[in-house]
């Protein structure tokens, strides 16, 4: 028993030859071959059948000999086991097979032998999976294609509710001859796991364009939304996949089509994460480049996230700068280009007031607004006359701004905070003239 432990196979050998006890069982409930077995000891294994040892001993978790030697995937073993009447169809405590075991570990001649000794191809383990979800996730068409030849139902979905197609394009290396093998078996490409993702998402979260190619092909749901409502195209567009967003628009994705939660579309998420390419081409495929969300337009989220040329693209394409929405805190703008194509912006728009809890938030609630905010943070700082009058010709804002605030109004010293506050509301009924 130890010397096939510690794969001694030449006392293995003689130890059978010497009458040594072959079922003798170790303290972690294993024998001699299922030692033998998980080491791959071809010789010892064929000695150890050929002297009477027990080829179905379940030992710790109901593992057989078949089951250890079809995870370590040596051929030789399986075979000499199965010639000795070894059940392919033993399931271990987690309802594993020796054929689970082959295809979860990626032996494909295994896999093979397997297959053609009646293992039961269709088994599920406690959490659902079936060889075939093993076999798709090893990536690899020779363990794919053995078993979905063996297979009576390929859409078999695990505890998660993914089915085959799920777990071939979860695979480290994913093949896509695998899921065109799963394809051509009739799989279901539009079921959706416990997350809503479909096998299209999980082809655009990991980058497959390949995948989403041969998925569309196949009349994958290009509006399928996840559990967030995502859709393929919010997806896409977020990472800044731009084949990826040409292909689903192509594929008739609907470009203007919202979250029911949260009211996002496709050019909200490409705005957000400045995928600059991704939003001219929703903006070409027609694209409202003023649907807000629950908070926000695209010009708004360009500008909270800091990304100018996402801000500058939209403000060419004409984006309305009145649209609802809400700009960061004052302390949270830092790019300069950005406040100034703000307030160049703001030039030409008439503002309205802001609302008492706008103005006790600090959040303006238009571009215009922007001003008027960027007004009152210089002006807070301000001590006596000759500082205002001193930095107002480098603050960013319209020329009439700094005529009015050069010339027509005046701070005495000593009473900042009165004359500070008439500023304010002057400056404000300026904006709103």
């Amino acid at each position: 028993m130890f010397a096939a432990k510690y794969r001694h196979e030449e006392s293995v050998l003689r130890l059978v030859h010497a009458g040594a006890d072959l079922n003798c069982v170790s303290t972690d409930m294993n024998t001699a071959l299922s030692y033998a077995a998980s080491n791959g000891l071809d010789e010892s294994v064929k000695a150890l059948i050929d002297a009477g040892a027990d080829v179905n001993f379940s030992g710790s978790c109901n593992e057989t000999p078949l089951h250890l030697a079809a995870s370590y995937g040596s051929v030789a073993c399986v075979k000499n086991l199965l010639r000795a009447r070894a059940n392919p169809r033993y399931t271990t405590a987690y309802r594993q097979t020796p054929l689970h075991m082959a295809a979860m570990y990626a032996h494909e001649e295994v896999v093979k032998v397997l297959c053609k000794s009646g293992s039961f191809v269709d088994v599920a383990t406690k959490r659902g999976e079936t060889a075939l979800m093993f076999a798709a996730r090893s990536g690899l068409p020779g363990c794919v294609v053995p078993v979905l030849n063996c297979a009576f139902c390929v859409n078999q979905v695990d505890i998660h509710n993914r089915n085959a197609l799920h777990y071939a394009l979860d695979a480290r290396y994913p093949c896509d001859d695998c899921v065109k093998w799963l394809i051509h078996a009739r799989i279901d490409v539009n079921v959706a796991d416990a997350e809503g993702l479909t096998p299209l998402h999980m082809a655009i979260m990991k980058d497959l364009h390949s995948c989403v190619e041969i998925l569309l092909q196949a009349n994958a749901d290009v509006e399928a939304g996840d559990s967030y409502g995502f859709t393929p195209l919010m997806i896409a567009a977020q990472k800044g996949m731009v084949r990826t967003t040409k292909l689903l628009l192509d594929a008739g994705a609907r470009v203007n089509h919202a979250t029911p939660l949260f009211k996002s579309t496709a050019l909200i998420h490409a705005a957000k994460q400045g995928q600059l390419e991704c939003l001219s081409i929703l903006l070409d495929a027609g694209a409202n480049i003023n649907q807000s969300n629950l908070k926000d337009t695209p010009l708004m989220c360009a500008v909270n996230n800091g990304h100018l040329s996402c801000v500058q693209m939209l403000l060419k394409r004409h984006a309305w700068v009145n649209a609802s929405g809400r700009l960061p805190r004052r302390s949270i703008v830092h790019d300069n280009e950005i406040k100034n194509l703000l307030t160049a912006a703001g030039q030409e728009f008439h503002t309205r007031p802001a609302s008492p809890e706008e103005e006790r938030n600090h959040y303006p609630r238009t571009l215009q607004d922007l001003s008027r905010a960027t007004t009152r943070n210089h002006l807070m700082a301000i001590n006596n006359r000759e500082n205002l009058f001193s930095r107002v010709p480098q603050l960013p804002l319209p020329t009439r701004v700094k005529e009015y605030l050069l010339f027509n109004v005046s701070v005495d010293a000593g009473s900042e905070s009165d004359d500070e506050d008439d500023l304010l509301t002057a400056c404000s009924r300026l904006f709103m003239s």
